[in-house]
């Protein structure tokens, strides 16, 4: 894959690459997974809730500890730890 300055355009060229190499056949796409919902949550905590360089609250540490539980397999406490510090924002949990 050639260089590509987004991130969007770096995820149509790799889908065209997919596409490409199962015969040019498009697969439906898929439910999110479990962890697609955990990094979804961790990014909309840390987009709207966390501010990593006037709090040093704690928050970007919890919320780095809550992907790495969904990481290792626990998405229950990863996702209610995600869950607590999107809730302080007044953010609803994704996919609920």
């Amino acid at each position: 894959m050639g260089y590509c300055s987004s991130p969007d355009a770096a995820k149509g060229i790799a889908m065209l690459e997919a596409i490409a190499w199962r015969g040019g056949r498009p697969q439906p796409p898929q439910p999110p997974t479990a962890m697609d919902r955990c990094r979804q949550a961790y990014g909309m905590a840390f987009r709207y809730e966390i501010n990593p360089t006037q709090r040093h609250d704690g928050q970007k540490a919890e919320a780095d500890l809550a992907l790495m539980y969904c990481g290792g397999g626990d998405m229950t406490k990863g996702m209610d730890m995600l869950g607590e510090i999107l809730s302080r924002g007044h953010l609803p949990m994704p996919g609920r």
